[in-house]
């Protein structure tokens, strides 16, 4: 018997008063759904809507759960492809019960490059994890690594599972963490989305904002970036099911 299939249309880019969304129509379960990645108007050149690559990220741990194979309509970047079919998800699959080894369908191409190398970006929830990594990165230029000049706030279903609530939180918090970043002299990235539309039924371990979505999110303003470090004190588990 064949599996479900999860499609992933090419991206666009969509401009919603000041701000500016990566956008793809995603089958889920016989549905579609406008599934965005929501930016600052500003960032707006920094957008990469070249490939399927912020897509296939923020569904992937849904796919692999529900064990249904990804369509992807737009492109993906090899080396993304690479990692996750060869590395990632075997191990997820051999480590957790829950996770099946999928299959995803793409056009492989190169990377798109960043345009700013030396920009590097620290996920920032304000929790212990990432105030570690901001504090042991800070102002570090005498390695191979650049100092932090971004922090990024992602709302990807970490805070409620309820969509509209978890809009007004992203609000409250963002405000928050914009007095840090000032306080460090760094830039805010606050980046919205509609995930839970597809992933808020879901147990908490898939519909939690794990380190793909998060890096979908990144891979979203990939011209923003050189480097994009992400500190968590979990590892791989059984997790929430």
């Amino acid at each position: 018997m064949s599996r479900d299939k999860i499609i992933i249309e090419a991206p666009a880019i969509v401009m919603v008063r000041n701000k500016c969304r990566l956008q793809s129509e995603i089958t889920y379960q016989g549905d579609k759904y406008n599934i965005f990645y929501e930016y600052d108007k500003k960032y707006a050149d920094y957008i990469c809507d070249e490939t399927c690559d912020p897509f296939l990220l923020i569904m992937y741990a849904t796919a692999i759960y529900i064990d249904a194979d990804i369509v992807c309509k737009g492109p993906v970047t090899k080396q993304l492809y690479y990692q996750i079919t060869h590395y990632h998800m075997p191990l997820l699959a051999a480590s957790i019960d829950a996770y099946h080894v999928i299959d995803i369908s793409a056009e492989l191409v190169s990377e798109v490059p960043s345009d700013n190398l030396t920009n590097t970006a620290a996920l920032f929830s304000a929790g212990v994890d990432s105030f570690y990594t901001l504090l042991g990165r800070l102002g570090k230029d005498d390695d191979a690594y650049n100092p932090i000049t971004h922090l990024v706030f992602n709302n990807l279903g970490a805070l409620t599972k309820e969509l509209d609530t978890a809009n007004v939180l992203f609000e409250e918090k963002v405000r928050r963490i914009a007095a840090i970043a000032d306080g460090f002299q760094l830039e805010l990235v606050a980046v919205n989305s509609n995930i839970l539309e597809i992933t808020s039924d879901l147990p908490g371990a898939v519909s939690s904002p794990d380190f793909y979505k998060n890096a979908g999110a990144v891979y979203g303003l990939k011209r923003l970036f050189g480097t994009c470090y992400w500190s968590s004190a979990g590892g791989i588990a059984p997790g929430a099911f």
